[in-house]
């Protein structure tokens, strides 16, 4: 085995103490070495040559090096593709990955291990850090101590199934664990997703104590109100029924930095969630919000960590909480009928049998459809009477719930009488 620069410069200078050319104090000088190790390497040069200079691993592949096969597997997973034919992993840094790989495949490899191999073979992460502007000085704020205390919630509009469509994932984290508590995917942020988000953590959790959210007009209003206007009046329709029927104090965050754990949450699903997505092989938002409650599963996991204190804010329902759910959790219009019994939302016709000339409020909710209440509390189930004059900016959210349960699921037995009838 050929020696190496350095390996050659400490043979000169042994060949020279062996042929008496130097002293052993000289030689040791000039290699940094002790005397005592020179005498031995010399004795041992006497004896076995040029091999002495060669350490004992020189050649020898390292107890933990990859082995071929499996940097041939990695790269095979690498460009995997799913039944839609989309590459999984292609948007995927290598710290992501290096966890999938571990998770889905089996592999145990360091992060630096699977990042080095695949830059050799020509992979670059998706995720490379760009240099960091001077940004505004923001002082942490300490978690909370007990799970429930603080609820921090957001909306995040991303393309996740990749097909060039934006869908919105509402979201509740706990401020304590950093765990997601419910998560729920929509067309666009609005009230029917918060109130669904809203209805899981009541249902699996119970009453928290507040919850942190932005400014939209949806949770907190921006009219001055007058001295003598009530404070309830001065709530948005969210707040009131948060505030005055379960109890949940609302606190504003002014800035994105002041609920910064629930930006980095969104910051880290939207690299994570679609590897997921297409690893599961899901592509419509209806089994996307099927699969959200074993990814929040699956991010506790992953990302979770220990309150500081082990008891719970949240509490549970009670019986005339659980009883009235429905209608907590709902948008909620007033309309008056005609003397047909007819009302207009949004250009759309509907019916409430019975009511002809009344004031009823009108309930939307994502899962238990469109219904009325009258003024003595009387339920009345509401019928699609026509739609041809469908309003063109009516929330994307709204057309899809009034088709999801009068088009699809009542088509024949409402609208075909009604327009046979005209």
């Amino acid at each position: 085995m050929e020696l190496t620069e350095l390996q050659k410069h400490k043979k000169l200078w042994i060949d020279k103490a062996v042929k008496g050319l130097c002293t052993n104090r000289q030689c040791a000088m000039e290699l940094n070495l002790c005397i005592g190790h020179i005498k031995v390497l010399k004795r041992r040069y006497k004896q076995e040559g040029d091999a002495v200079f060669i350490h004992g691993n020189t050649g020898r592949q390292p107890k933990h090096t990859m082995p071929d096969s499996d940097l041939k597997r990695i790269i095979e997973i690498k460009e995997s593709v799913n039944q839609s034919g989309k590459k999984i992993f292609d948007k995927v840094n290598f710290t992501q990955f290096t966890t999938m790989l571990h998770d889905f495949y089996g592999f145990n490899y360091s992060r630096n291990t699977i990042s080095n191999k695949l830059k050799k073979a020509g992979y670059v992460s998706p995720k490379k850090r760009k240099s960091k502007k001077e940004e505004t000085v923001h002082e942490i704020r300490p978690a909370r101590p007990r799970f429930g205390e603080l609820l921090q919630g957001d909306g995040t509009s991303f393309d996740w199934f990749e097909n060039g469509k934006m869908n919105c994932i509402h979201v509740l984290i706990d401020d304590a664990t950093d765990i997601p508590i419910a998560m729920y995917m929509v067309k666009n942020e609005c009230a029917f997703g918060y109130y669904e988000i809203v209805r899981q953590m009541l249902l699996k959790y119970g009453i928290p104590e507040a919850f942190y959210l932005d400014g939209l007009r949806l949770f907190f209003s921006d009219k001055k109100t007058d001295i003598e206007e009530s404070e309830k009046d001065s709530l948005t329709q969210f707040a009131q029924t948060m505030e005055f029927s379960f109890g949940i104090e609302m606190i504003r965050a002014y800035s994105p930095q002041a609920k910064g754990r629930v930006e980095r949450f969104n910051q880290t699903i939207q690299s994570d969630l679609p590897v997921y997505l297409k690893l599961y092989n899901i592509n419509t938002v209806e089994e996307a919000n099927n699969f959200l409650p074993l990814y929040c599963q699956i991010y506790a996991r992953k990302f979770g960590r220990e309150p500081k204190q082990s008891d719970t804010a949240f509490v549970p329902l009670n019986e005339n909480q659980k009883m009235d759910l429905a209608k907590l959790l709902s948008v909620k219009v007033e309309r008056t009928t005609d003397s047909g019994c007819s009302f207009s939302l949004n250009n759309y016709i509907f019916i409430a049998h019975g009511t002809p000339k009344q004031k009823i409020e009108i309930h939307l909710s994502i899962q238990d459809g469109i219904w009325g209440i009258t003024k003595t509390g009387k339920r009345i189930e509401i019928e699609l009477f026509d739609d041809d004059e469908c309003n063109p900016h009516m929330p994307q959210v709204w057309k899809d719930l009034i088709n999801k349960y009068f088009f699809e699921d009542a088509k024949a037995k409402y609208r075909a009488p009604y327009k046979k009838a005209i």
